[in-house]
């Protein structure tokens, strides 16, 4: 499958809005350290951006990685992981 840069940007975006997200602030009084991402906790516009990543991991892990994000157990469907490196 062939990614247009329209959803190769959607999926950057959506990649750095999980980064930057609360759970990762150590200054919010909801930080975690850690942050779960599956489809019934994304909204539709996500959507299709999380399944570009999930279908192509060998384009978006380096990304992820890049972004200071790693994973628990890898990209999966049901429920990913994500943790700051």
């Amino acid at each position: 499958m062939r990614i247009t840069a329209t959803q190769f940007k959607e999926a950057i975006d959506l990649l750095e809005k999980f980064r930057t997200d609360y759970q990762f602030n150590k200054e919010d009084e909801g930080y975690l350290g850690f942050l779960n991402v599956g489809p019934d906790l994304l909204d539709e516009s996500d959507r299709s951006a999380w399944f570009l990543i999930l279908e192509n991991p060998g384009v978006f892990m380096p990304i992820i990685h890049k972004l200071g994000l790693e994973t628990e157990e890898g990209l999966n469907f049901e429920e990913t992981v994500f943790i700051l490196i």
